[in-house]
């Protein structure tokens, strides 16, 4: 892995650790780390891609901003803010 792609990662490890400290600017914070992700040319982690809403880009937060529910083996997360919902196989 290259220096450049290492930093990255770090930046964007750092950037959703922030996001559950600072959830004010969670929005951004997401949006910095997908910006960032797209730049380096690596995804995103998959726990933390499963965290980010793909309709509205908010840092979902169980309980505070979606509700989970678990129906046939299958996770549903709706976002609160765009209604947008994703599904995970568990």
């Amino acid at each position: 892995m290259k220096e450049y792609e290492q930093i990255g990662l770090e930046r964007i490890d750092i950037l959703m650790n922030m996001c559950k400290v600072y959830p004010k600017n969670a929005k951004r914070y997401t949006y910095l780390a997908k910006k960032l992700s797209e730049k380096i040319g690596l995804p995103i982690l998959k726990e933390y891609k499963r965290l980010i809403c793909k309709g509205c880009g908010e840092y979902l937060v169980p309980g505070k901003n979606c509700t989970v529910r678990l129906k046939n083996k299958v996770k549903y997360i709706t976002c609160n803010e765009c209604k947008t919902i994703k599904r995970f196989n568990y």
